[in-house]
């Protein structure tokens, strides 16, 4: 994660930095310190970088260190993320300074393509996760995509073996359970459907053959008169 070394300050400007942003690295050794306590910095009034701590230099270093498959969207300010079962858009809130998380689509038009590329799938349409409160961390943001998406790779196997030890883990464990019940009630409607309308097939069928065979007989039974 981009903050396991903490962050460089630097002292005379009153900004801070990641250790791997391009920027600290030009900062004098007598005129820096490093320090993990975000929340202090931001109460002394030290300003964050303007690269490294903006959506812009966070998906540069998700995507070229982590290696991550994610990009910068200029036009909604957000870094979007694919994975191998969904697309995510973190918004970065310029007022608020607050990343709140955005899910594609999986079904209907503009649907999630896992063969389409970020710059494809951006285009697409988003429903807000509503679970997931504005973050002050896009790290939170990303804990979360990561969890999803394992959860949901586990759902596929099957939901019984989701973890159950949290309060979020047991609501997202029944709230499968309850889609697993639905999913089989609908499954059984629809084979009662089919029943029923091979059933009607097939006596519309016999009506059919009946009625071909009266007027046989009608026919036959005129000419012998």
């Amino acid at each position: 994660m981009r903050h396991k070394y903490g962050r460089v300050v630097s002292k005379d400007k009153k900004i801070y930095h990641d250790s791997w942003c391009p920027y600290a690295k030009n900062i004098k050794s007598d005129n820096k310190w490093q320090t993990s306590n975000f929340r202090e910095l931001r109460k002394q009034g030290y300003k964050p970088c303007s690269f490294c701590q903006r959506p812009p230099g966070i998906a540069y270093y998700y995507r070229t260190i982590e290696k991550l498959d994610c990009m910068f969207d200029k036009f909604s300010n957000s870094i979007c993320v694919k994975t191998s079962i969904g697309f995510w858009k973190a918004v970065y809130g310029k007022e608020d300074r607050l990343w709140r998380l955005y899910h594609m689509n999986s079904f209907g038009r503009d649907h999630f393509d896992p063969d389409l590329n970020p710059k494809e799938l951006v285009k697409g349409r988003f429903h807000r996760q509503k679970d997931v409160a504005p973050q002050e961390s896009f790290e939170s943001i990303l804990n979360y995509i990561l969890a999803h998406d394992k959860n949901k790779r586990i759902i596929q196997e099957d939901y019984r073996k989701l973890p159950k030890s949290s309060k979020q883990d047991r609501k997202y464990y029944y709230a499968a359970k309850n889609r697993k019940k639905r999913h089989d009630i609908n499954k059984v409607f629809k084979l009662f459907d089919k029943i029923k309308m091979e059933g009607e097939s097939i006596h519309n069928g016999r009506n059919d053959e009946n009625l071909h065979a009266e007027k046989g007989g009608k026919t036959k039974g005129s000419q012998r008169i």
